[in-house]
């Protein structure tokens, strides 16, 4: 289900949390660092996201976030995420 579908369905309120639940987790665990396109340099690349929800078979909600073009940059991530850790 898309995030739009799932928010304007009756169960909005469980979608929000597994939502929010996720990002927290994300920024957490230092996942990722969200920025404005506006305070990227002109000639940087970035990946867009979108949101996937599913209702479990044990009734509870989860969101996941899905980067877009994720395969095409996935060498200059890790390599970048490498080069950070060291």
């Amino acid at each position: 289900m898309k995030y739009e579908e799932a928010m304007e369905g009756d169960d909005k309120e469980h979608w929000d949390a597994a939502v929010t639940e996720e990002r927290r987790k994300m920024e957490e665990y230092k996942v990722w660092t969200p920025k404005f396109i506006r305070d990227l340099p002109p000639d940087a690349k970035f990946i867009a996201s979108t949101w996937a929800m599913k209702k479990k078979a044990n009734g509870t909600y989860h969101a996941r976030l899905n980067a877009r073009g994720y395969d095409k940059w996935k060498d200059c991530i890790m390599t970048q995420r490498t080069l950070q850790r060291r």
